[in-house]
Parts: C-alpha cells; structure tokens; sequence
C-alpha cells in the first residue's frame, strides 16, 4: 500500500500523534509499505516515525494517491501531479475559522473527501460534498477502502 499524505506539522498534535501511530502501525505490519508524508514544518516529533517525512514540496512530482489533512495542505495538493488527490477531513477548521465559502468551494471541488467520522460525513454530505469514505482517525484499513491503490 503506498500513498503520501500532507500535513501542516509533524510536531505535537493530536493529529500528528495520531497520524504517526497509525502509519507506523502499517510498517509494521507491511514491511512492503511506502508511506511518505510530507510537511512544510520539521518540527520534533513526539514518537519517533517509521516512514519518509520530507519537505512538502517534493509531493508536487508524487504519482500515487495523496491525501491532505488541512484547507492549507489541500491547496498545495492541488499543484501536484497525481491523479488521486484527497482532503481527508480531519477537522472542520472553517467552522471555527470563518472562510470565504467561494475559496472554500474552489479548494476541494477538485479533490476526493474523506471523512473523519460518520458524523463528519453527514455535515459534508449536507453542506460541500458526499465524501468518498470515512476514515477514523488515519486507520490504514479504512485507508484501504477508501483511497485508490494502482
């Protein structure tokens, strides 16, 4: 299963944190595995990680499946050359964060969303778009389902 996924920070977060224990979750199980993330932001990482962290703008050559995991992250993601482009909605940052509906609209008519929970996929569903799955909190599973493996 390989992918690359775009996050503004590996540093402490609960979405960092969580993002590290599942990925590394997946290399250990699949020794096989090419998981890269990539980040504008080296900041030091609470558990140490098992796969690539590289700059972020090194995603823009990447082919495979990439999943953004913020607003930020997903405009980057839309000067990248791969087919399968993902906003994995982590959290609904424009719901705290007021946003121009228009460039909210712009950003991820473009791109396949996913889902952080079921109640994430009703709000989405109801006010952007039917997301394409729901993965709880990175579970590489539910990535497995949701995202296009070639």
């Amino acid at each position: 299963m390989d992918f690359g996924i775009l996050i503004d920070s590996v540093g402490p977060s609960q979405k960092a944190i969580m993002m590290t224990v599942a990925l590394n979750e997946l290399q250990h199980l699949d020794e096989y595995a090419d998981i890269i993330v990539y980040t504008s932001k080296y900041d030091k990482t609470m558990i140490p990680t098992h796969f690539a962290v590289i700059n972020d703008y090194e995603a823009v050559w990447y082919r495979g499946p990439l999943v953004s995991t913020c607003l930020k992250t997903t405009q980057k993601l839309l000067g990248c050359h791969s087919k399968h482009l993902y906003y994995y909605v982590y959290d609904l940052e424009w719901i705290y964060k007021p946003l121009n509906v228009g460039l909210l609209e712009s950003i991820v008519s473009n791109v396949n969303l996913i889902a952080r929970s079921q109640s994430h996929y009703n709000i989405l569903t109801q006010t952007i778009k039917q997301p394409v799955g729901i993965v709880e909190n990175f579970k590489y599973e539910d990535f497995k389902r949701t995202i296009i493996i070639e």
